[in-house]
Parts: C-alpha cells; structure tokens; sequence
C-alpha cells in the first residue's frame, strides 16, 4: 500500500472519529437542553433503574482543605460543627522515586486533633498532576513498591482513617500499572482497616473524546474504581475550568445530572461522592454567550479567569455595584460589574444553588457529597 493511500485511510478515519464524537456531544446537548427546561430537577431522574433516593439527612458531607488553607479551613470546621463526616486535607505530593513529600511540614496536625475529638474521618489526600512522575513510578518495580509502601507507613504511623489519591493525569499507556497499582493498594489497607478513596475527573458520555485529559478519563474507570476503592469522588465542577477563554457555567445542573446518571450505570451508589464547588470564576468579559459549552471553550493551558472564594465573592458584590441573577439553564448566580473601567462577568455558586445539586446527590440515592473547598468560605451556610 503506497504512502498517499495510508495517509489518506488515516484521515478518514480521524475524520470518522470526529464526527461520531461531535454527534455525540450533540445528543448530550439536546438531550440535556430539555433537563433544563425541568421546573423540578428531581423529577427527571432514570426511572428505569428502579433509583431509591438517599434521604437528605442521611447523606454524608465531606470536604477537601488546600495545604495553604488549613487554618481557615479548620475555622470552617468549627464554624458547622456536626456538619462534615470527613475531611481531605491536601497533605501530599508525589516524587518520582515514588516517595511522599508533605506540602507544608506537619501544619495539618491541629486538623486532625479537632477531626479525632469531633467524630471526623480524616482522610489525607495525596495530588499529582504530573503524568511523567506518575509515570516514572509505575513503570519501574522499585519506586512502585515504594510509593505503595510509602502510602501504607504515612497512613499507620499517623494513624490516618484512609488515604485520598487525588491523581489527575494519567497516561493511557500506564492503564496496566494503574489497575495493579489499584490493587494492591486497596488490599493492603483493606487488610489494616484503612479506607481507599479515590478522586477522579467527571465523565458524561459513553466513548467521548474530551477536548481535555482525555487519556486520564480513559485510565480512571469507574466500574474497576468501583470494585476496589471505599469511595469514589467525582469532581462535578470545572466544566467551565479557570483556564477557559470565555465564561462559563462551572457546574451546570442538568450536567451534574448527567454525571450521576452515568455513575450509576458503573459505580455502587454506597461509594459515590458527588464532588460540589463553593466558589466562582471571573473573567473579563461584557457578554455570556448562550451556546458556551465544554467543547467550544476548552481550558488552553493559560489561566483566563480569576478564583474566588465564597467570602471573596461577598466582598466584591459589597465593593462593587452590578448586576447579580440566576442563570436559569445553569442554575448558577452571575455577576455583571465593572472593575477600574474594565466590565467583568463572575460566576459563582452560592449555598442555595448547591443545595440543588445536593437534593440531585438525594435524589439519585448515592452517598454523600464533597466540597472543594474548606478555607475562605467562613459566610458560607454548609
């Protein structure tokens, strides 16, 4: 077969795989568009799979602290007392040899001293965005044994409730690693009564091509998560991300909804955690456009937006005079305002529109829900 007829074969397949992929993005969009139109969330649940919703006073409530907010997220803690069951403060990264290294020295232990007399899990979690590290570690037999046994001697000798693997870039290429590396973690704690968590990238389509860490979402699969780990934390937020060039919405409702769906299908709803934001993006900007979507507004590798917490968000509406309203198709608040001349556009949650994605986790009948984040949030009503 001579190089021109190769060549041409190649892009009609990849023209092929582009077309299946933006008609499936399209069912989601007009499947989805009628969700929004829904008056009542909760009444658009699957009713084929017989769902019995996990009553609101029965969900568990768990949240991550930032290793540069331990203090103002411990005030938080004390702020909702009874509120939280667990929390993941970020206490780890990942060295290539497969070693730990703690992000802030031992600031956590005052955390884990107000969790242990309060009844809270305290459950460290451990962030990689790195897959060339990760890699480095997978594929070389000593510095996996290390980091497996690195995981159980931090979580013994601290006497921890578990560990969080909040590992957001994995290559395709290391799936093999990945699932035995799953593995084996999970029986060595199981084996000590530690909890195995496990932190992962939304999905909503079957055999979709995210414009955006396609390759991790491939690698975290939920059914095989779902065998192994105690919990399966999904972060249903950043379908907008910081990085996007236009405002967005940052965790749509019809689109949590569409998460859960699909969690079902492959995960025991005893083990799903629905991930929830608490604060908001903001971009300089005069205009939403109506069809912005997670397709046509791709994080580009450079930060656009500014981050916020919730007491942040509180400051700038006392600052500054604008336009505040409920994005109906979102169910998010929107902020319109002008900034030293300069018009901007903030989108946020506030504690009543997460109540709705609460109410979705109900009504679903999975487990409990997880903010990101504690810290900075002290007027927020949990």
């Amino acid at each position: 077969m001579s190089k021109i007829l190769k060549a041409f074969l190649l892009l009609i397949g990849l023209a092929i795989a582009i077309s299946l992929t933006l008609i499936a993005f399209d069912y989601f969009q007009s499947e989805t568009r009628d969700e929004r139109n829904s008056t009542d969330t909760q009444n658009t649940g699957s009713q084929e799979e017989n769902i019995i919703p996990t009553p609101l006073e029965d969900l568990t409530t768990s949240a991550w602290i930032p290793y540069w907010d331990y203090s103002r997220g411990l005030t938080t803690l004390k702020n909702n007392p009874g509120r939280f069951d667990s929390i993941l403060p970020v206490i780890y990264e990942l060295n290539t040899d497969g070693s730990l290294k703690m992000t802030k020295g031992r600031a956590w232990e005052e955390l884990q001293e107000y969790s242990e007399n309060n009844g809270i899990e305290f459950i460290p979690s451990i962030a990689m965005f790195d897959h060339e590290i990760f890699t480095e570690v997978l594929q070389n037999e000593e510095n996996f044994n290390r980091h497996i046994e690195a995981i159980i001697r931090e979580v013994e000798q601290n006497n921890f409730d578990g560990i969080d693997l909040d590992y957001e870039s994995t290559k395709k290429d290391d799936e093999a690693k990945y699932r035995e590396f799953i593995q084996k973690l999970s029986e060595k704690l199981h084996s000590k009564d530690k909890k195995l968590v496990v932190t992962v990238l939304p999905k909503w389509l079957p055999d979709f091509i995210y414009p955006s860490l396609n390759e991790t979402r491939a690698v975290q699969d939920w059914e095989f998560l779902g065998e192994y780990a105690d919990e399966v934390r999904i972060m249903a937020y950043d379908y907008t991300s910081q990085q996007s060039e236009k405002p967005g919405p940052i965790a749509p409702a019809y689109w949590v909804e569409t998460i859960l769906k699909k969690a079902r299908r492959e995960i025991p709803p005893e083990k799903i955690i629905l991930g929830l934001n608490s604060y908001g993006y903001n971009w300089a900007a005069n205009q939403i456009d109506p069809e912005v979507d997670f397709m046509n507004n791709p994080p580009t590798g450079k930060v656009q937006a500014d981050a916020y917490t919730y007491d942040e968000i509180q400051r700038i509406k006392e600052q500054f005079d604008g336009k505040e309203y409920l994005y109906e198709d979102w169910q998010e608040m929107v902020l319109e305002y002008k900034r030293e001349g300069n018009e901007r556009i903030l989108i946020f949650a506030t504690p009543e529109t997460v109540q709705k994605r609460i109410e979705l986790a109900s009504w679903y009948g999975i487990k409990g829900v997880s903010f990101w984040r504690l810290g900075g949030d002290a007027e927020f009503a949990y």
